[in-house]
């Protein structure tokens, strides 16, 4: 019951209007086979860089219960720049 309604939550969230100048991106999804699991993830975007969050469901086992994970990240863009080299 409660993994279903952990579902519905991340389903929920996702269901929003997103636009290309928003300075924010969500996302959700879902694996299988090798890589099975649901996660999704927020983060802040500027013209250099993205902070984000992020969280998933691996597995759930009848024995073992859910196996859960969580991250941080910083992506950055400018390590190179237009800089004129004499």
């Amino acid at each position: 019951m409660k993994l279903k309604l952990k579902i519905f939550i991340l389903i929920v969230l996702s269901v929003g209007n997103i636009y290309a100048d928003d300075d924010y991106t969500f996302g959700i999804g879902f694996g299988a086979s090798t890589y099975g699991g649901l996660g999704t993830n927020i983060g802040l975007v500027s013209d250099t860089d993205m902070k984000y969050i992020s969280a998933g469901l691996k597995g759930y086992q009848s024995y073992g219960g859910a196996k859960y994970s969580l991250g941080i990240g910083w992506i950055i863009t400018d390590l190179i720049t237009d800089v004129t080299i004499i």
